[in-house]
């Protein structure tokens, strides 16, 4: 019999964004909303130009509530919000991951909050421009 492994966290993670990644690379490639086809969270991504339109649900949650990281290739949302009700509190919170199918310029991205959506802006990032390079010898 073979030996059984038993998937952590991490493995667990590393899978759910290979498969983010997936379908976001192959709904990039025929035009269409990767949100459609996952429904995790009501993401939406789209080329617009020289620019990846990010949109997502973020649903009872204010700019205050929410931590944003782009990164070349990925996006992190995390959100918080705690709420008092009398004697009791509560929390609700979110976090959503995902890949990105190209590079993107992070140090410009924008991002607004509009009746629950939060949309984000990012340049694709450019390739570098060849250039001649000149080879020494001896």
């Amino acid at each position: 019999m073979p030996d059984l492994t038993v998937w952590g966290r991490s493995e667990l993670s590393k899978l759910e964004r290979d498969l983010d990644r997936l379908i976001n690379e192959m709904c990039f490639d025929f035009g269409l909303s990767s949100g459609g086809i996952t429904g995790a969270g009501g993401v939406s991504i789209r080329e617009e130009g020289d620019n990846l339109l990010i949109s997502l649900g973020v649903q009872g949650f204010a700019v205050q509530d929410i931590d944003l990281t782009v990164e070349d290739d990925r996006v992190a949302v995390q959100a918080v919000k705690h709420a008092n009700h009398g004697m009791a509190s509560e929390r609700r919170s979110m976090r959503r991951q995902f890949a990105l199918p190209v590079p993107v310029d992070s140090e410009k991205a924008e991002a607004a909050l509009d009746e629950g959506v939060l949309t984000i802006t990012v340049p694709k990032r450019r390739a570098g421009r060849p250039s001649k390079v000149r080879i020494h010898g001896k």
